[in-house]
């Protein structure tokens, strides 16, 4: 979290670091793509999306899925 571009060098209150908190794990769950999970949000590993995203990738690049 610390070496992101935005993270400020200090807080002016702890409602301003709640607030910036809330809005990293928002992005770093839903829209980042994590390389160690496959290019996934974590979300959708958590909440097991997977196989759906998986099938959608496929059919958008056109190929087929092992049996």
């Amino acid at each position: 979290m610390k070496y992101r571009p935005d993270f400020p060098a200090r807080y002016t209150s702890i409602q301003e670091a709640r607030n910036h908190c809330k809005a990293f794990l928002w992005w770093y769950n839903h829209e980042h793509y994590h390389c160690g999970i496959g290019y996934h949000h974590p979300a959708d590993v958590h909440y097991g999306h997977i196989e759906g995203v998986y099938q959608t990738r496929a059919e958008v690049l056109g190929r087929r899925l092992p049996p």
